[in-house]
């Protein structure tokens, strides 16, 4: 049985949540994620971005509603526009943010800068990043063929785990994806790359009732489509390590 949800209106919650963080030093205050996109269903909490000093990510409650705040200065919000680690949510959110406490215009500014980003301003610092992550995975995929081979059902389950919500976000950035929320994250990918990847992510997931062993031999097809699609950004040494984690654990899969 499910709560339900407060009865007022979440602009006017918002609203005095932001004179709130004022209060507390926030220099501005920005309304993102689904309220701001207008998707919002009745679980969804309110997130901010705030302008200030202050905790990176804390979660409250304010009059029942559960509420996120992502605190930065607005050198750290502006700079996150251009970090391979942050972009992928960060310059949609801003893009779509509803500012409700903006004094100094700095929020005003940010979004701005959001609206006229583009992808040639980060193609050399996405590859670097694309390329050094594929490659960390590769210790992943090698742990988890080795996991399987001694029958560590916990480790293969937690590496199964890592490589399948991980991988993603990776290849959003080789696909040059931007998504307002990660919970549309796997299907935008799974959607650009095709059935392979879409099958052997459901498999991943265990959305048919895979065994633990069918569902890691699903995770490391993955890593070997992930790996074959980023290619392109490896140099010599990177390369070399995703291919010796190929080796290892290609009889892993059927």
């Amino acid at each position: 049985m499910s709560a339900s949800r407060p009865s007022e209106e979440p602009g006017a919650v918002a609203e005095r949540v932001a004179r709130s963080l004022a209060e507390r030093g926030a220099r501005a205050v920005a309304l993102v994620g689904s309220h701001s996109r207008g998707h919002a269903d009745a679980e969804s909490d309110l997130d901010f971005a705030v302008i200030g000093e202050g905790p990176h990510y804390r979660l409250e409650t304010y009059d029942d509603w559960l509420i996120s705040l992502g605190w930065a200065t607005a050198e750290e919000q502006r700079q996150r526009l251009y970090e391979p680690s942050y972009l992928g949510t960060h310059v949609p959110g801003w893009r779509e943010a509803l500012v409700l406490h903006d004094p100094e215009g700095l929020a005003a500014s940010i979004q701005r800068e959001a609206l006229e980003w583009s992808w040639n301003l980060v193609e050399d610092r996405c590859s670097a990043w694309i390329a050094e992550g594929i490659t960390g995975y590769a210790e992943e995929a090698q742990r988890l063929g080795a996991s399987l081979r001694a029958g560590r059902k916990t480790t293969a389950a937690v590496q199964r785990s890592i490589l399948t919500l991980r991988l993603p976000r990776t290849l959003a950035l080789h696909l040059r994806i931007l998504y307002g929320t990660e919970n549309e994250l796997w299907d935008l990918v799974a959607d650009e790359l095709g059935a392979p990847w879409r099958d052997a992510q459901s498999a991943a997931l265990g959305l048919g009732g895979e065994s633990l062993d069918a569902s890691c031999r699903a995770a490391l097809r993955l890593f070997a489509l992930a790996a074959t699609e980023v290619g392109q950004h490896l140099d010599d040494r990177q390369l070399a390590v995703v291919e010796h984690a190929l080796r290892r654990v290609r009889p892993e899969s059927p």
